[in-house]
């Protein structure tokens, strides 16, 4: 082979490869709300990589360790033989595993949590999987719910006009769940307002019922790629 040519299991395999870094946050909730969590990635794990640790070997070593680096054909055909489907994710230092019912190492190495007894919760969600429905709920968490009506206690103070533009910039995803949490901080906040003798706001031209288009992911990083790729090969 000439210096700088490309291996032959490259060329074969130029177009392999696995998107799990998120973009943001609220990216991960919504990935993993409409798109995992909807084919019954149930069972879960959190972990946070200290600022000491280089995030790419991490992410390398659990790809690799629990196959969540393969192909969704391969997947499937895995998934038809007993084993689990596993999901790697991370956002910034922030890394989810994510799996379905089946075989796999998963299950030994970590303390996972089944969503539908446990609640995700995070950066002021908590999502969750009704056993008997299987629908996904996206809630605000306790928390963050009434650290908000603190907030909005101090808003009501404010003019009508600043009020619904803090409704209108609501920080969370418009899921039905949110909306409702929502819609008690508007009620608070009017209740509140009324005490002050201030005009209500009015929830219906303020209130977000859609998702606005974001990217999910970030383009996986080069080293990582190639890692994919060179496995990819060997099998």
């Amino acid at each position: 082979m000439e210096a700088g040519a490309t291996p032959p299991f490259l060329c074969h395999h130029a177009s392999m490869t696995v998107q799990y870094i998120i973009k943001s946050p609220d990216a991960m909730v919504r990935y993993l709300a409409c798109n995992l969590l909807t084919k019954k990635y149930v069972f879960y794990s959190t972990s946070w990589i200290p600022d000491n640790k280089d995030p790419l070997i991490i992410d390398a070593r659990l790809l690799m360790l629990y196959d969540a680096h393969l192909s969704k054909e391969k997947q499937y055909r895995r998934s038809k033989a007993g084993f689990a489907k596993v999901k790697y994710l991370r956002c910034g230092q922030l890394c989810i595993i994510i799996a379905t019912k089946g075989r796999s190492s998963f299950f030994n190495r970590e303390a996972w949590k089944d969503i539908r007894e446990a609640p995700l919760h995070l950066e002021g969600y908590s999502i969750s999987v009704n056993r008997q429905t299987e629908k996904v709920s996206v809630r605000l968490h306790p928390e963050a719910q009434r650290r908000l009506k603190r907030e909005f206690t101090e808003l009501a103070k404010e003019t009508l006009s600043a009020c619904e533009t803090t409704v209108r910039e609501f920080p969370f995803l418009p899921f039905a769940g949110v909306r409702d949490g929502l819609f008690s901080l508007i009620r608070h906040l009017n209740e509140c307002r009324r005490l002050l003798k201030k005009a209500p706001v009015d929830w219906k031209r303020c209130v977000r019922k859609k998702f606005t288009p974001e990217p999910v992911f970030i383009e996986t990083p080069k080293e990582i790629a190639d890692l994919l790729r060179y496995e990819a090969g060997r099998r």
